[in-house]
């Protein structure tokens, strides 16, 4: 009976440390997938930044 009781509670460990794997690989992918939206929001910055320059640089040449 105690081999048994053992067997089991092997069992949940390692069902336990599957899940712990699985939450751990997920939550990788996660912050891998934040970390590459953080970049592309970084790179929208210094686009808007270059598009308000060229809007200025357009709008000082228009005549009025």
């Amino acid at each position: 009976m105690q081999q048994m009781e053992q067997q089991s509670a092997q069992q949940t460990v390692y069902k336990g440390q599957g899940m712990t794997q699985t939450f751990n690989d997920n939550l990788s992918q996660i912050l891998d997938r934040l970390n590459s939206v953080d970049s592309r929001l970084a790179k929208l910055d210094t686009i808007q930044s270059q598009l308000s320059e060229l809007n200025k640089k357009c709008l000082a040449l228009k005549p009025v």
